[in-house]
């Protein structure tokens, strides 16, 4: 069993030192790659981070498996510490047991010498047999030191056999406590390498996540420039229009100030003709200015109407997507964080704004919170760490922050630093 768990912490080594070197190979990337090449690269590297935290995850398994294993070794070494030390309490105990047993035995000789008086024999036991006073002591007296000696030599064996087998138990005990000290060094060994490896995971995770960042850095900056060029060939466009409408109304303008001239010429007589003609020049120049502001007015307010109905497009995109969860980097139709939020819904009315919060900052033109109109962007830090829409009567829609949804919030509970014009 023991084999096979360390060949199989073996290969769970390899297998992540192997991840760790192919992880590696993720190359960050730079503004020369084309906006495509970013995105997939993100994903490539979202997807290595994933497997890098399931490591991570694992990795962290592993070592709280060996925490748990070396506190149970060392319960184990204190519990056999413990015994080792009740055995030798007992052995302890058990020589003394001896020393008794030898002092009674040392007493009994002197008790028998002085009952057997003169030694004949050298023998205390002997001597004390045969200076026996009849037949009957003499038995009696053999008898006893038979007893004695069986009782004596019992009792050291007994004293003797357990003295022994206390010995072996000590001797036992320390080569399982021996056992367990190596078993301990060999987890503790295991888990400063899982931990090493743990660090490494993370190193590199952290690499990960520092190229993904940098490279939405880069996908922001070239949004940007493609919403600055839209935004300018909009602008273009639309002072072309502008140019051409007045050119129109000029015209008409005209031709209906030479009507109303030939009309006056023909009905005043010849005597007034120049005063007529005079009249008739004041008339046409007021029709002309009239009728060109009746243009232009009209102009505005179809152009104003039609922002606003685009900006009420973004608003109507944006609440459709209320409930739907916050999740960084997300930019829909499941999930979505501030930037992306509001990205989705401007690129439904045609407008492209770059997913961060800080790049879409810079778009448009700056307002005072209290200038705030319908569809006007609002953030907040600078450089802006959050963004949402403004939808009106003093309330945004945004996507706040991760265990969070879409939702809709007021002003005067999270109020912006400023607004954005688009």
């Amino acid at each position: 069993m023991k084999v096979k768990s360390s060949k199989l912490f073996i290969a769970a080594i390899a297998s992540l030192s192997f991840a760790t070197v192919a992880m590696t190979n993720v190359h960050p990337v730079s503004a020369a790659n084309t906006k495509a090449e970013i995105t997939q690269q993100n994903k490539d590297i979202l997807t290595k981070i994933e497997n890098e935290d399931k490591k991570n995850g694992e990795l962290a398994d592993q070592v709280s498996a060996k925490n748990t294993a070396i506190k149970n070794a060392d319960k184990k070494i204190t519990d056999s510490k413990a015994k080792i030390a009740d055995l030798a309490t007992k052995i302890t105990k058990e020589k003394k047991e001896v020393a008794a047993r030898t002092q009674a035995m040392k007493k009994q000789l002197v008790s028998l010498q002085k009952e057997a008086g003169d030694s004949v024999t050298g023998n205390v036991y002997v001597d004390f047999v045969l200076n026996s006073k009849n037949l009957s002591d003499l038995i009696s007296r053999g008898t006893t030191v038979s007893k004695l000696n069986q009782a004596n030599q019992e009792a050291l064996q007994q004293v003797k056999d357990a003295k022994d087998k206390l010995s072996d138990l000590q001797d036992d005990q320390k080569a399982t406590e021996k056992s367990l000290e190596d078993t301990r060094a060999t987890l503790v060994s295991d888990k400063a390498k899982l931990v090493g490896l743990q660090k490494d995971a993370k190193s590199e995770s952290a690499k990960l996540n520092k190229m993904l960042e940098d490279n939405k850095d880069v996908l922001a900056q070239i949004s940007a420039a493609e919403a600055k060029q839209a935004a300018a060939a909009a602008k273009k466009a639309a002072a072309s229009a502008k140019v051409a409408a007045k050119s129109a109304d000029s015209k008409k303008s005209s031709q209906a100030a030479t009507t109303v001239s030939t009309s006056a010429a023909l009905t005043v007589s010849a005597s007034s003709s120049s005063n007529a003609s005079s009249s008739t020049k004041k008339a046409a120049k007021s029709s002309s200015h009239k009728s060109s502001a009746a243009a232009t007015s009209s102009s505005s307010s179809s152009s104003d109407s039609s922002f606003s109905a685009a900006y009420g497009s973004a608003i109507s995109a944006a609440e459709s997507q209320m409930g739907k969860p916050y999740q960084w980097g997300a930019a829909g139709p499941s999930a979505y964080d501030c930037s992306g939020l509001t990205m989705w819904a401007f690129a439904k009315i045609g407008i492209s704004l770059p997913h961060s919060a800080a790049a879409q900052s810079q778009m448009g033109t700056r307002v005072s919170v209290s200038q705030l109109q319908p569809g006007d962007l609002v953030f907040w830090g600078s450089p802006a760490h959050h963004v949402g829409i403004y939808i009106g009567g003093g309330q945004f829609i945004h996507a706040p922050h991760t265990g969070d949804v879409v939702k809709i919030t007021s002003i005067s509970g999270y109020t912006p630093d400023y607004g954005v014009r688009l």
